[in-house]
């Protein structure tokens, strides 16, 4: 898990094909999606869903989640250092995972706020 975890409310905007590959815990796949809500700022979030080894299998049987849909998603921010190719030091990057990605049943579910 991330050093931040947060959950996020909003409209799916947009889902990516899956991306495959494989891991020493097996296949994994990663979706790349979007989300914005309606409030007065408009926010909108880009996240990846990433599912590993026995936890591959639901990325895409069980797949519920279309755009338009008004989700709810449990977050995780981590940002990673790495060393740079050029050899001239460190580099950052952060990476924003949605790890549980509910349907939002709720009355007002289009994400933003009453």
């Amino acid at each position: 898990m991330g050093i931040l975890s947060a959950q996020a409310t909003g409209k799916v905007v947009s889902i990516s094909e899956i991306r495959k590959f494989d891991t020493q815990k097996g296949q994994g796949g990663t979706r790349t999606i979007i989300i914005k809500n309606d409030d007065e700022y408009g926010n909108t979030l880009q996240f990846e869903h990433t599912r590993i080894g026995e936890y591959y299998k639901w990325i895409d049987t069980d797949w519920k989640i279309k755009v338009g849909d008004a989700v709810v998603v449990d977050i995780s921010v981590e940002t990673i250092e790495y060393a740079k190719k050029d050899g001239s030091g460190k580099g950052f990057f952060t990476k924003v995972n949605g790890y549980k990605i509910m349907k939002n049943e709720l009355p007002n579910s289009d994400g933003g706020q009453e």
